[in-house]
């Protein structure tokens, strides 16, 4: 299995941060962004139809969230390409007191081929959100009609 990669910081185009892109294989998983303020925080990389909806969650794998911990972020945050974002501290993703679990799916194999992993999930109103007018959203679902 391909190995969690993180790539040399460079100073984004904005200004405002360095990020260095995480990759897994060919993957991009997200981007890893260090602030003048000295926080550092993971941002995942999301489309809308990736949220676990049996329990509301954002899914970060266990392997991700130990080499973010060992490179001491401070935060994990997820953009989903309509343009919500949320944000937690690190501490929780892994904080069963706010609802947060462990679910294993290493050995499922999805409808593309590609093997599951082992996954934190916390649910949504564990996170401070921003969301993006509803029009976005909507038009990036991907809607399958009933057969």
């Amino acid at each position: 299995m391909a190995e969690l990669k993180i790539k040399d910081f460079k100073p984004s185009t904005c200004g405002k941060y360095q990020a260095a892109k995480v990759k897994k294989g060919h993957a991009l998983y997200g981007e890893l962004r260090k602030y003048p303020n000295g926080m550092s925080i993971y941002w995942a990389f999301r489309k809308p139809d990736e949220v676990f909806v049996e329990l509301d969650a954002w899914a970060i794998d266990t392997e991700t969230v130990s080499v973010m911990k060992s490179r001491r972020v401070t935060h994990i945050g997820i953009l989903v390409t309509n343009g919500d974002q949320y944000l937690t501290r690190i501490e929780t993703i892994t904080d069963k007191t706010k609802g947060a679990i462990v679910l294993n799916y290493s050995a499922h194999t999805g409808a593309r081929g590609k093997l599951g992993a082992r996954q934190w999930y916390l649910p949504r109103s564990a996170f401070a959100q921003t969301l993006a007018p509803p029009e976005g959203t909507l038009s990036l679902m991907k809607i399958r009609g009933r057969r």
